[in-house]
C-alpha cells in the first residue's frame, strides 16, 4: 500500500509544475461521513463548470453521486491540506465498484479526474444496441472509463462491457456516442 501511495505521487509531481503534497486515500464510506453536501449551498461550487458538464451526459445513479460528491469536496478539510503555499493534491477516492483520481488546486477546484466505475447499469440505448447486435447473449461485467480535465473538458470516455453466451465471452468497447471502438 505504501509503494502505491508513493508510486503515484510521484507519477503526479512529473505531471504537474506546483508543489505535489501528499496523497489522500478516501474510501466512498469515509467521503459520505466527511463530507456531506448540504441542501442549500450559499455559494457557487469551484467546480459548477465539472458537475454541469458530466452531469448532463446520461450517468447511472451512482455515476451522479460520486460526481456530486467529489464536485463538493471539502479539501480544506482534509488532514494533508496546507494553505502556507499554492499546491496540487492528489485525492484518490475507492470503493468495490469506484474508483477515483482526482487532482485539485489549492482553492479546492478540480484539475483533472480519471474515473472508473464498475458493475453500473449501461445506459438503455446501449443496451438494446447490443442485444440486437447479440441476441441470446448476457451482460457479465460493465466499466465505465472517464478523463476530464478543466481546459478541455471530458478527453476520453468509454464503456467496457463483457458479454457471455455460455462459455462464450466477448469484451466490447463503445465510445460515448455508442460506437464501437
Amino acid at each position: 500500500m505504501r509503494t502505491l501511495i508513493l508510486l503515484m505521487t510521484g507519477v503526479f509531481s512529473l505531471i504537474g509544475t506546483a508543489q505535489q503534497n501528499e496523497l489522500a486515500f478516501l474510501s466512498i464510506s469515509t467521503l459520505e461521513a466527511e463530507n456531506t453536501i448540504s441542501e442549500s449551498i450559499a455559494s457557487v461550487p469551484p467546480n459548477l463548470l465539472y458537475l454541469k458538464e458530466l452531469l448532463s451526459n446520461q450517468s447511472s445513479d451512482i455515476i451522479k453521486k460520486c460526481r456530486e460528491r467529489l464536485a463538493n469536496y471539502n479539501l480544506k478539510s482534509n488532514s494533508v491540506y496546507d494553505d502556507s503555499e499554492k499546491a496540487m493534491y492528489s485525492v484518490v477516492f475507492r470503493n468495490k465498484q469506484v474508483n477515483i483520481i482526482a487532482n485539485y488546486e489549492s482553492d479546492g477546484s478540480i484539475l483533472y479526474t480519471q474515473e472508473t466505475y464498475k458493475g453500473i447499469r449501461i445506459p438503455k440505448e446501449l443496451m438494446v444496441k447490443i442485444s440486437k447486435v447479440y441476441p441470446g447473449w448476457a451482460f457479465s461485467k460493465t466499466t465505465y472509463h472517464l478523463s476530464y480535465n478543466r481546459k478541455e473538458g471530458i478527453d476520453n470516455q468509454f464503456y467496457k462491457i463483457q458479454i457471455s453466451n455460455g462459455k462464450k465471452k466477448k469484451i466490447l468497447r463503445f465510445n460515448e456516442n455508442f460506437k464501437a471502438i
